[in-house]
């Protein structure tokens, strides 16, 4: 259980960073992401994360890892 949580926290800490890079540096990010988002490896790439969490956590996601993620993307938004 610990280890779980570990490894949401470090995701989430990923995407943070993420935001703070593009928040830096905004047009460059945004053209690279726009380019990568289209590649069929990053689609595959994404899919597999979120394959290794669902099955990693056995379906039953916390709800605090919910809440987290979403107060992550509301963050994003602003």
């Amino acid at each position: 259980m610990l280890q779980e949580r570990d490894i949401l926290g470090r995701i989430g800490k990923g995407f943070e960073y993420l935001c703070e890079v593009v928040k830096l540096a905004p047009a460059e990010w945004t053209a690279m992401l726009i380019r990568m988002s289209v590649r069929p490896e990053v689609h595959k790439f994404a899919l597999d994360i979120i394959s290794a969490i669902a099955l990693h956590s056995s379906h039953k996601l916390q709800v605090a890892s919910w809440l987290y993620l979403s107060r992550l993307l509301h963050k994003m938004t602003i």
